[in-house]
């Protein structure tokens, strides 16, 4: 945020309820104030890669004389290129990711941008730059935010465009479904052996703990679902046999599912197709879709309008049968 620093102001600036507040000087661009809890303090932007520099903490040295020193900061700086093309403002966005975002990130934003024709920024909007994938849109939009924050540009020319992605229907087969149960490598083997058994979210199952567990029935706690409410999700002898007795000490999605990847023979697929193969299955069992929903804790869908709002039964007995029934049938798949 752009504002007029003075001593008046600053006093009256309050940190933000989460991380920091960065507030740039209009007086000398370049020159500004973050807002944190515990302190606030000047910096100034320097050279091409936008180097912040910490000038001193407010009210230990005053405005005027972080101003001055400020100064003194940008006049010893050597004068570099002009951010004015668009593959010096990816190099730039690139090298201030680096320092703030996972390794992952950076990749993803390096995959799209690298690809950045060399044309002036001024010039970089939808009829010189073709982005039409929703990762295309939000590395755009993401790296000229950052430009604007940065008072390298005044305006976003990817604004207007909205990053939507497309809807996955991806069901897998049954060879593809006894490829994956198949794989051994621990704990990440049983945590997708369970996401295929329950159809829930990864989320719900990494963070499982033995006491939510009595007789049959699950009770997920409301703060790790994404409804926000409680759940109930009644499961048979083979889900049970493959709870864990204590919580799962997992971090490394990504390389283990490389891993799984390699091992099935098929790269074409995510966890979260699990819950849709969950689902499907059961349509193809027989189960009412109602119950499917329940299990997979929809709130919309078959149900609505004033019959959702009235009906609270829990189909916790049409989920045992159903859970029966998509027990064997898994079973009998995957041992074929």
């Amino acid at each position: 945020m752009r504002i007029a620093l003075s001593d008046l102001a600053i006093r009256k600036l309050k940190a933000p309820d989460a991380g920091q507040a960065k507030y740039r000087d209009i007086v000398l661009p370049g020159f500004g104030l973050i807002v944190g809890r515990r302190a606030k303090t000047f910096f100034v932007t320097l050279g091409r890669e936008r180097r912040h520099i910490t000038v001193g903490r407010y009210p230990e040295i005053n405005l005027a004389t972080a101003r001055r020193e400020a100064i003194r900061l940008m006049s010893e700086t050597p004068r570099k290129q002009k951010i004015d093309r668009l593959p010096l403002l990816v190099d730039a966005f690139l090298a201030d990711c680096r320092s703030r975002l996972r390794t992952k990130s950076v990749a993803a934003y390096e995959t799209v941008l690298k690809h950045a024709p060399d044309i002036l920024v001024s010039k970089a909007d939808k009829a010189t730059v073709t982005v039409t994938t929703a990762h295309e849109i939000k590395a755009y939009k993401a790296m000229f935010n950052w430009a604007m924050c940065e008072e390298i540009c005044d305006k976003n020319p990817f604004a207007h465009l909205t990053a939507r992605y497309g809807q996955r229907d991806r069901v897998l087969t049954h060879d593809e479904v006894r490829a994956i149960w198949h794989y051994a490598q621990e704990p990440y083997a049983t945590i997708v052996k369970l996401l295929l058994l329950t159809g829930q979210r990864r989320g719900q199952i990494w963070r499982y703990e033995p006491t939510w567990l009595t007789g049959d029935l699950i009770s997920f706690p409301a703060d790790i679902m994404k409804s926000g409410r409680p759940h109930q999700l009644a499961v048979g002898p083979l889900t049970r046999s493959l709870l864990p007795q204590t919580p799962f000490e997992f971090n490394g999605w990504s390389k283990s599912q490389q891993q799984l990847r390699r091992h099935a023979g098929f790269a074409d697929w995510s966890l979260h197709d699990l819950r849709r193969t969950f689902a499907t299955t059961h349509a193809s069992l027989g189960t009412p879709i109602h119950v499917i929903e329940a299990q997979l804790d929809h709130s919309s869908g078959s149900i609505s309008g004033v019959a959702a709002i009235y009906n609270r039964y829990n189909y916790l007995e049409e989920m045992r049968a159903a859970v029966f029934h998509y027990e064997d049938h898994l079973a009998m798949l995957v041992h074929r």
